[in-house]
């Protein structure tokens, strides 16, 4: 291999002061702690050979003195930059071509853009492809994005090669044809808009987002996903363990500040969200390989061999610039371990929370960050090739793959008489397939602020442990931990049905490496998807011990777990995190399961015991198993009361009809109430069962026909995407739900 003396190149490198890269010959990571035990910049890597860093002066010189055998590959990166810039597209030209495809062919094609814009401003636009592209169809979503990383200037004209050659292949191709026919593509060429447009003219290579935080600017769009959702803590944002990603502002792999936290990353999981995106290929370079996940451990995901299958067929059609095909393989391995990526949270959130079919790929692209122009169009027809396969695939992948039944929504109850329905909706069950459902009965709550004198009955432990080293009050806290490469948890055992003005409080203490090692307070509804409460982490020196409170107003009427999470990288340990004195923490006395086969979505009970009970159900399906419990539904259960407490109506006729339905803007909701009906409710639901406007101030109780028009928007007036909406009216004992379905 061809090699300048370590002499000659650093000598360059100081007086140029400018970003190399390095090839640095160790085969798997751990080698490179000899360089350096915090994360390295890895531009690509080939597992078993080599790692390319991207280096300056300083990290060079650890280079050299770490032994390991090196080549210079790229000299200046900001050289290497300036003489292919003016022949890559600006952000505004790439927006342009998105618009000119639009506006171009309307009946295959439109413009669209992420929910909101990014922190500088900017919004984030793509296109859809469909025979319909206006509307949101009942059919798989397929995503080719580009440009998390804003060096990586390849991945964008690769995305608008292959939106280009699809559109323009509709009504020719006939595969292509039927491929849009029956699935909704999206092209997003830049994920990373901030960042491109700082790189595209700016001397210095730049990787990350532009958000400042922690006096450092720039979140890694790529380290900043929630997870695999899988339950499994190593897999969580902000796993640090095998230099997956760091906690340190200034690092090229910053996590940021809490999961999701970058405007753009947010953005792009919303939209994946709301269209029902389920299979895909985030680009990358450089490196010329397919990756898939997991990426933060060597075990496959629970569709490994489908994944191993398509990911191989995928590669042998694309061929490398000298020679070859590309690499397939598990992304831990191919090329590094990761957390918070992409194809990781994308798959996981799918597959574990929402009950859908999915599988998503990554790709490495090229050979540079700043690719040769010339060698463009031959890296775009590669990855048009995978990707035309991959979208034609999404149709039958329900066939093959199958969501975990995803936790449903029960709707509510309220006050009831002693005979009574609890009813519950399944979300995406013709891709989990439910064969029954289990109901289970709580009451008897206890909700206490914990000092932990009792034990841990109230807690599942997973790494932290009681410890008697320190309290603030008593004896006993729950301590982290504190050893290397840590994942550590501990969270409650059963949920917390959250009221107004709720915050959860409690008193910690902590001594973790400043910027590496951090601890973090976190709320799920369903257990596997988990949001930092507040935007806190935990980090440095406490001093003390300090007590802390965070509302849970984002949560109100919703149920939710609470967890404790600490993360540590390897090398420099300090005292660990302790935290003492909790609230809320809820404990039910009473668990009843109520009946473990129920074949239908609702359940009813004759001549049930007064009293207040909470509810919450889970599906199962052959596949998988049981799923995961729903939030908390309360029930007070009282004989005769609600016939009591209401006044005899005039009219007993209570009646709604919907109209037009379905609707584009404007939903006519058409009703008769008894006259004097006060208490009536009407209330707008999405398909997951969430409560997305409350129209019941505009009721008109006086026993005539009478209408409200609902124009699409929640309670934050904002407008609500198309999909399925149910439109339910409570009127007393009665209770009458209707589908809406909302046709954008």
């Amino acid at each position: 291999m061809k090699r300048l003396t370590a002499i000659s190149v650093l000598l360059f490198a100081l007086l140029s002061a400018q970003d190399m890269i390095v090839r640095v010959y160790t085969p798997s990571w751990e080698g490179l702690r000899r360089i350096d035990e915090k994360p390295l910049d890895i531009a690509a890597g080939r597992y078993g050979e080599w790692y390319d860093l991207v280096v300056d002066p300083e990290i060079f010189d650890k280079v050299v003195a770490s032994g390991l055998p090196y080549e210079v590959t790229v000299h200046s990166l900001e050289h290497e930059k300036e003489q292919v810039r003016g022949t890559y597209l600006s952000y505004t030209q790439i927006n342009d071509s998105l618009r000119a495809f639009a506006s171009t062919h309307p009946l295959v094609c439109s413009f669209d853009s992420l929910p909101f814009p990014t922190y500088e401003g900017r919004w984030i636009y793509g296109v859809k492809i469909s025979d319909f592209p206006q509307l949101d169809e009942d059919e798989p979503g397929f995503m080719l994005d580009g440009c998390h990383h804003s060096r990586e200037w390849a991945t964008p004209q690769a995305v608008l090669f292959f939106a280009d050659s699809m559109i323009r292949s509709y009504g020719v191709v006939p595969e292509i044809t039927e491929i849009i026919n029956e699935t909704q593509i999206y092209c997003f060429p830049l994920v990373n808009v901030d960042g491109y447009v700082y790189d595209y003219p700016a001397g210095l290579s730049w990787r990350k987002n532009r958000e400042p935080f922690g006096g450092a600017i720039g979140t890694d769009a790529n380290r900043n996903y929630g997870g695999g959702c899988n339950g499994d803590i190593d897999g969580y944002w902000g796993a640090v363990d095998e230099g997956q990603a760091s906690h340190n502002p200034s690092s090229a792999t910053f996590c940021g500040a809490f999961a999701h936290s970058g405007d753009e990353i947010q953005g792009y999981a919303q939209y994946i969200q709301d269209k029902k995106i389920t299979t895909g290929f985030s680009l990358h370079s450089y490196g010329e390989q397919v990756m898939y996940p997991w990426g933060y451990t060597g075990q496959g995901t629970p569709h490994a061999a489908l994944y191993d299958a398509k990911g191989a067929h995928m590669a042998s059609m694309m061929q490398r610039l000298y020679g070859g095909t590309y690499t397939p393989g598990q992304s831990y391995y191919n090329p590094y371990a990761t957390s918070g990526g992409t194809t990781d949270w994308v798959y996981g959130y799918n597959h574990y929370v929402a009950g859908l079919s999915s599988l998503f790929y990554g790709a490495e692209l090229g050979t540079a960050f700043y690719q040769n122009q010339s060698q463009l169009d031959f890296i775009s027809r590669q990855v048009f090739k995978a990707a035309e396969y991959l979208a034609g695939f999404a149709d039958s992948l329900i066939l093959l793959t199958e969501g975990v039944v995803p936790a449903p929504a029960i709707y509510p109850v309220g006050t009831a008489t002693a005979d009574f329905g609890i009813a519950w909706h399944a979300r995406n069950a013709e891709q989990n397939n439910p064969l029954y459902w289990e109901l289970l009965e709580l009451s008897d709550p206890s909700v206490i602020e914990d000092d932990l004198e009792s034990g841990t009955g109230h807690w599942i432990l997973q790494g932290f442990t009681l410890s008697t080293s320190q309290a603030h009050s008593g004896t006993h806290s729950f301590f982290s931990g504190n050893v290397n490469n840590m994942n550590h948890a501990v969270q409650t055992a059963h949920p917390y049905l959250v009221s107004p003005d709720d915050s959860v409080t409690f008193w910690c203490s902590y001594n973790l490496e400043t910027n590496y090692d951090v601890a973090v307070i976190e709320v799920s509804e369903n257990t596997k998807e988990w949001f930092n409460l507040d935007t806190t982490r935990f980090n440095g020196n406490s001093g003390g011990w300090s007590r802390k409170a965070y509302s849970l107003g984002d949560w109100l009427d919703r149920s939710v777990y609470i967890r404790f999470r600490a993360m540590t990288d390897g090398n420099t340990l300090n005292g660990g995190f302790y935290v003492d004195d909790i609230y809320p923490v809820c404990l039910f006395s009473d668990i009843d399961t109520v009946a473990s086969a129920i074949a239908d979505t609702v359940y009813e009970f004759t001549g049930h015991p007064a009293g207040e009970y909470y509810y919450m159900v889970r599906g199962y399906n052959t596949a998988w198993g049981w799923g995961d419990f729903s939030c908390l539904e309360r029930a007070e259960v009282g004989v005769g009361v609600v016939q009591h407490d209401l006044p005899a109506p005039a009219n007993t006729q209570v009646s709604m009809d919907l109209a037009p339905n379905p609707f584009a803007g404007r939903l006519n909701i058409n009703y008769v109430l008894d006259n004097g009906a006060e208490n009536a409710r009407l209330r707008v639901y999405d398909a997951a069962g969430r409560a997305v406007a409350d129209l019941s101030g505009r009721l008109s109780a006086n026993g005539q026909p009478a209408s409200v028009t609902w124009l699409g928007r929640d309670e934050m007036n904002r407008s609500v995407p198309s999909g399925v909406y149910f439109v339910r009216l409570d009127c007393g004992s009665r209770v009458i739900i209707n589908k809406a379905i909302l046709q954008k």
